[in-house]
């Protein structure tokens, strides 16, 4: 600062070190002493002590005039050339070094855009980015200064830029979509938005929940733990993204939104990802998204853009409303015209488009389980022939399942999926109608499409887990859906007859399928989604074989007590007795007295035949060594039982109530009924309650005692 100082002051290079600094003027007039005149106070004195000063005289101290006051000790020892400079002067040198920094980044900042596509600005922030807040002028607009900052702190998580590259060229189906919806993150521009960030590490944490690419964890600036990286992130673009609405008002932020929801929903928390949607509705709402104006034209990038969140956040709003049983929030009519305009100036995958068209009558079948008490058949048959006349649209080939293979990974897990929505939707559609079915024949026609849908549901989720791992998509709700769609199956073929015909054995080997799919990886935790669904349906398919069989030997016990099962999500499942059991069990009982009587009576005849046999032979006639005599002299037959001893012996012979081995115990048959009806049916309105008091969401784990251990006991 020795240069400045001297520039500041005007003096010239030569030293004087031996020049004493020179005094300030006294002002004329002046009576003030040194001590008062440093104190700031009015110097009087006393007529008796003309010598000092009363305020002098009052605190001990000499009372010595200005002119002959000595210098201070800090002041003696400045030169010529260190003379103090007034605030005004600081606060201009202060200013103008401020100055030069600001110019200087900025000058760095357009250097560092120049550099384009090698990411080398990603490394970790300098010193003078951290402590950026110290060197910007109070002039600078705060929200740019807390967006900057957003961005440097998110940028810490993100990998090297050699992983980052690999992970912007991968060929993973997610990165495939994520290149289509949103290019702007293969921009070098997107690392200086917070919002974009966020979206770049929700696709990088989603790659990694999908295994669909090798990531290596030490290539990051902390190496951590897979778990450790996921929080981080979530945490990171909760607190940075997310929960500040400057920036997740934009429209990058919005779109984080909806991505984050994506993720939740991936790892199987519907109630998350329903908050999460509507937090980007609340949003898009505020930015005029939903308004009829939002036409853009095709060449419009960023209206189409605006045009496709809205019509996502919407779509996604009702998936999960559906689910859960609640009411969506963007009415129809605001998203309709917007899905129309969409498809017309964007060229999209036929899946997509398909998609987004069925959560249209998605929306009437909310409207209608909202007022459980009054269900219409006819509105019920009426949406049914909308989704019929929009499959139509599609043509035989979109449906035919001989060439899906032929398509790429892209297209075929757009076409699965889609064609799984689309039979999910119709299964939803008509399920209320067919637990009625059995008293009222007009609803035949909801119970077959229901079962309809729910195989055809099946097979379109075998064909998405068939793919590779970097060609799907895995995602815990649609496990659920599944689950639901064979618990449906389950339900249908336990309120049937022991029906043992192709269709049946098909249903049945469907459900252990899926059982064995759900189990896919072998490190799920006990309460996770796919586990919970998996036991129960094993559970419930105890009583077949790997082929769909009834399993030989299999009797029902204890068929006159009641079991639960409680879903979440899906209601309480009540199996009790139905008609049928009740007269196979009285059929059996009949053949069992049946039988009875007849090995008594057979019983009976062959010991009055043997007693005749014995009279009417004579006493030598019998051998000596199956004879014995007794204290009396009395000899009785030992090859001949006696009728109590005989009867019990044959009562002893095996059953059909349980198995045996060869000289072994008797083993115990398992305790599961299978030819039962089972009640969906609430108590009032006999229909499901889609809104269960169950404040649960999927990611926490199901902690429910599934069945009575009582009354169940699992094979």
């Amino acid at each position: 600062m020795e240069p400045f100082r001297r520039a500041l002051s005007g003096d010239t290079d030569t030293p004087q070190h031996d020049q004493e600094p020179q005094r300030k003027k006294m002002r004329k007039g002046t009576k003030s002493c040194y001590e008062c005149r440093r104190r700031k106070i009015r110097c009087t004195y006393a007529p008796t002590r003309p010598g000092i000063c009363n305020e002098c005289h009052a605190r001990g101290s000499s009372c010595i005039d200005q002119e002959h006051a000595p210098m201070r000790a800090e002041a003696a020892k400045l030169r010529v050339g260190d003379q103090s400079y007034s605030l005004r002067e600081r606060v201009a040198a202060l200013e103008h070094t401020v100055s030069k920094l600001v110019k200087r980044m900025d000058e760095s900042d357009k250097g560092i855009l120049k550099e384009g596509s090698n990411w080398s600005y990603i490394e970790s922030p300098t010193e003078n980015e951290k402590h950026i807040d110290s060197e910007i002028s109070r002039s600078v607009d705060p929200i740019a200064i807390k967006e900057r900052r957003a961005a440097l702190a998110l940028r810490e998580l993100l990998p090297s830029p050699a992983q980052l590259d690999r992970l912007l060229n991968s060929t993973a189906i997610l990165w495939t979509i994520w290149r289509a919806r949103f290019p702007e993150l293969f921009k070098p521009e997107a690392l200086e938005n917070p919002a974009d960030i966020g979206k770049l590490l929700y696709s990088i944490i989603m790659t990694i929940e999908q295994r669909a690419v090798e990531f290596d964890f030490q290539s990051l600036k902390v190496p951590m733990t897979k778990d450790k990286y996921v929080e981080q992130c979530v945490a990171a673009v909760q607190k940075y993204v997310i929960d500040d609405d400057d920036i997740a008002s934009s429209l990058s932020g919005i779109e984080c939104i909806y991505m984050a929801g994506k993720y939740q929903s991936n790892i199987g928390r519907p109630r998350k990802t329903w908050l999460l949607t509507r937090r980007g509705i609340n949003y898009a709402q505020l930015s005029g998204l939903h308004l009829s104006n939002n036409r853009p034209a095709p060449d419009d990038e960023l209206g189409v853009r605006k045009l496709h969140i809205w019509c996502g956040l919407a779509c996604s709003d009702l998936y999960q409303s559906s689910i859960l049983g609640l009411p969506y929030s963007v009415p129809t009519h605001l998203l309709i015209p917007h899905i129309t305009h969409l498809l017309k100036v964007k060229k999209m995958d036929p899946g997509e488009a398909y998609m987004l068209r069925v959560c249209i009558p998605l929306g009437s079948i909310i409207d209608r389980n909202q007022d459980g008490g009054n269900m219409s058949l006819p509105l019920t048959l009426k949406i049914d022939q909308e989704l019929e006349a929009m499959g139509k649209q599609m043509g035989d080939d979109w449906w035919d399942s001989a060439q899906i293979s032929q398509l790429s990974p892209t297209e075929k897990s757009s076409r699965l999926w889609s064609q799984f929505a689309h039979h999910f939707v119709r299964m939803l559609l008509h399920l209320p109608f067919m637990l009625k079915s059995n008293t009222d024949k007009r609803c035949q026609y909801c119970h077959n499409a229901a079962l309809e849908s729910a195989r055809q549901s099946i097979e379109c989720y075998k064909g998405i887990y068939d793919m590779r791992n970097a060609d799907r998509i895995f995602c815990k709700v649609i496990d659920f859906q599944v689950f639901t769609s064979t618990i449906l199956l389950i339900v249908h073929l336990l309120g049937s007859p022991f029906a043992d015909d192709p269709q049946t054995r098909a249903d049945w080997r469907s459900a252990m399928s899926i059982a064995r799919m759900l189990r896919h990886d072998p490190d799920l935790p006990e309460d996770s989604v796919s586990y919970q669904s998996a036991s129960v349906i094993e559970k419930l398919c105890a009583c077949r074989d790997a082929d769909g069989r009834l399993m030989s030997g299999f009797k029902t016990k204890n068929c006159n007590q009641a079991r639960r099962i409680i879903l979440p999500y899906f209601g309480s499942v009540n199996i009790v007795p139905g008609k049928m059991l009740k007269e196979q069990q009285l059929q059996q009982q009949q053949q069992q007295q049946q039988q009875q009587q007849q090995q008594q009576q057979n019983l009976q005849n062959q010991y009055q035949f043997q007693q005749q046999q014995q009279q009417m032979s004579p006493p030598n006639s019998i051998p000596e060594k199956q004879t014995s005599t007794n204290s009396s002299g009395y000899t009785t037959p030992q090859d001949t039982p006696s009728l109590p001893s005989l009867y019990n012996n044959q009562l002893q012979t095996p059953t059909g109530s349980s198995s045996h081995l060869h000289n072994g115990a008797p083993l115990p048959e398992p305790n599961l009924d299978v030819n039962l009806n089972l009640n969906l049916m609430d108590d009032a309105g006999g229909f499901g309650n889609p809104n269960l008091n169950l404040d649960l969401f999927l990611g926490q784990g199901w902690n429910f005692d599934w069945m009575d251990g009582q009354n169940f006991q699992p094979v």
